[in-house]
């Protein structure tokens, strides 16, 4: 039984934290623990009831036959929420630069030489850079929603044209 604050008890699996702000936590089916935060105990409460409806009804289901485009969508909706509308947008056009070659495959059939021949046939080292690190930020969250069990992105080669860097100014007025 957890406690608030002031000693009182809250119930099995709720707690308040030292900032006020309760929290409640449980086991999905998954095997999985979720924690569900909110600033009143009725919140707190009615939310890991929704979850673990929606945990028992088999609503928070993992579709293995999910694209890359389908994943794209669901990704900048629930992870990128918070972000900026221009990041979002440099999201959006580094994608765009992939999404011909690999928004139709499957999640399960991405493999390293269908990604880096996605990535080769990108114009310059830093649009290969901008697009692998969007493809590895996806599939890391792909892996933590259970959907790959390895993020292959993560050994793509991006430096193929050794362009030369441009030497910075210094300093001087």
């Amino acid at each position: 039984m957890g406690k608030s604050l002031n000693g009182k008890e809250l119930g099995k699996n709720i707690c308040q934290r030292k900032d006020g702000t309760y929290m409640a936590r449980f086991i999905n089916r998954f095997g999985k623990r979720q924690t569900i935060y909110a600033k009143t105990l009725n919140e707190v409460r009615t939310k890991l009831r929704e979850e673990q409806y929606k945990d028992e009804k088999e609503i928070n289901v993992v579709v293995k036959d999910m694209t890359l485009d389908a994943w794209y969508k669901i990704w900048m909706n629930t992870c990128k929420q918070g972000c900026r509308a221009s990041t979002k947008e440099a999201y959006a056009t580094h994608y765009r630069r992939i999404q011909a070659d690999l928004g139709w495959r499957k999640l399960t059939s991405l493999n390293l030489m269908v990604m880096q021949d996605a990535i080769n046939k990108l114009c310059s080292d830093n649009a290969r850079k901008n697009s692998k690190k969007i493809l590895v930020d996806m599939l890391e969250k792909a892996i933590d929603t259970d959907l790959l069990t390895k993020n292959t992105a993560k050994q793509i080669v991006t430096d193929l044209t050794k362009e030369e860097k441009k030497e910075k100014r210094k300093g001087g007025y």
